[in-house]
């Protein structure tokens, strides 16, 4: 497993740095944060969301329709 590299870095380096990572990593402008596993509680809080601003959204220009 890699750990990621005390500098800061550049979206670029990050890049190339995170393809070859066991883990997955976001980029926080500076530096790579590792990215927490999905949990069922999260799934719940994300179709909750998606389906909420979904029907908000619906027949607005927001929707892209």
């Amino acid at each position: 497993m890699g750990q990621a590299p005390p500098r800061p870095m550049t979206p670029g380096e990050f890049l190339a740095w995170e393809s070859s990572q066991d883990l997955k990593w976001e980029f926080d402008g500076l530096q790579p944060v590792a990215m927490t596993g999905g949990t069922r509680a999260y799934n719940v809080v994300q179709t909750s969301t998606l389906t909420a601003l979904s029907s908000r959204l619906r027949g607005t220009p927001c929707r892209g329709e």
